[in-house]
């Protein structure tokens, strides 16, 4: 019976995310019972089925207006409002505005929520039409309508859940991207990595005479003003990547010597093993022979060659590439420099055993 035992409250993870789950779980497996057991009786299951459905929607409308805030640090949305109201069509029009407005990716994603959302707000405005058979005023409800189709609803529905789980995996998306501050009032990272692009090499800005035509261009296609012009340049010459694209190297602590010494030990490694063409389990005893002495001499040289210091650049190196930008580099190596002394130790491990960052392109000049 314990299988049966739900975690609630501070057991577990639970959180906003759990209730849009477990409503959008709900209608899924009481649509399963009406279409497909036959036993449902339809006019009167129709009430929790479109109650789930309301919440559902409600609560998904209220999770992301909360969050939205946070995502650029600028609190647009009166929490004690969205405490307070079940007016489907109110919290509608503020989702819009702020996700419309906020990023230009998320706007498809808000226009495919629409249509449902506002079949919903019509039907059910404030959330007791299909809690309770009267109004305040002891109306029955529903009596401008003779029938509500529910395997419509529920094809419907189902398209709107699809689309509410494109719309958070975008959102989680973005909300990463803008923790890094890539951003100004009106654009977007891709849109200052777009600019970057666009802009000559830093050095030649004061011999080109045509530098103030090129920003003039550049901010009239961009609708931008002078200001946030200037917020942009600098956000690109302090960027990894986007320094590049104007010429500027933003440096590492490692040195390319440490760093060529470290890969072309891992490559050893790396072509007797991964690249033999009979593949690491079809190997003779001298190519298997080879490979462990190849990563002997790989923790040999970590033990003996590299310098502290060393270690810890090759291992922030390591933990960096788990990250999706850059610029994390220079939040993780702050918090793995301040325990280096006592975790010498397991960094020299763990660089010595992971050859995880050779596969990807590294946007740090070093």
């Amino acid at each position: 019976m314990w299988r049966f035992n739900a975690c609630v409250g501070h057991n577990g993870w639970n959180g906003d995310f759990s209730y849009v789950d477990g409503y959008d779980e709900s209608v899924r497996a009481m649509g399963e019972h009406i279409f497909k057991s036959g036993q449902a009786t339809i006019d009167t299951i129709v009430y929790p089925y479109m109650f789930l459905v309301r919440h559902c929607v409600e609560i998904f409308l209220k999770r992301y207006l909360k969050s939205f805030g946070r995502i650029k640090g600028n609190t647009i949305i009166d929490d004690k409002l969205l405490k307070s109201s079940h007016d489907i069509s109110s919290l509608w029009i503020m989702f819009e505005r702020a996700f419309t407005r906020f990023d230009e990716r998320t706007t498809e994603g808000v226009h495919k929520l629409k249509a449902f959302v506002n079949f919903i707000a019509d039907i059910d405005p404030n959330g007791q039409t299909f809690r309770y058979a009267y109004n305040i005023e002891n109306k029955l409800h529903l009596t401008n309508r003779n029938i509500i189709n529910l395997k419509e609803v529920h094809e419907e529905y189902l398209k709107f859940s699809e689309n509410i789980k494109n719309f958070e995996i975008m959102y989680c998306y973005l909300k990463e991207e803008y923790s890094c501050n890539t951003f100004t009032k009106n654009l977007s990272r891709i849109k200052i990595e777009e600019i970057s692009q666009q802009l000559p090499n830093r050095q030649e800005w004061s011999e080109k005479n045509n530098i103030k035509e090129i920003i003039a261009n550049i901010r009239s296609d961009y609708n931008i003003s002078a200001n946030e012009m200037n917020k942009c340049i600098k956000i690109i010459e302090s960027n990894y990547k986007f320094s590049n694209n104007i010429g500027l190297e933003k440096k590492i602590s490692l040195s390319t010597s440490v760093l060529k010494i470290y890969i072309n030990e891992f490559l050893k490694i790396y072509k007797s093993c991964i690249l033999r063409p009979k593949g690491f389990h079809k190997t003779s005893e001298e190519e298997y022979n080879y490979t462990i002495q190849c990563i002997k001499e790989l923790k040999l040289m970590i033990k003996d060659e590299l310098s502290k210091e060393d270690v810890l650049e090759l291992y922030c190196l390591y933990k960096f590439n788990y990250a999706e930008y850059p610029e994390k580099y220079d939040e993780v190596r702050p918090s793995i420099a301040l325990n280096s002394n006592e975790d010498e130790n397991y960094m020299r491990r763990e660089i010595s055993q992971s050859h995880a960052f050779l596969g990807y392109g590294v946007h740090l000049k070093v």
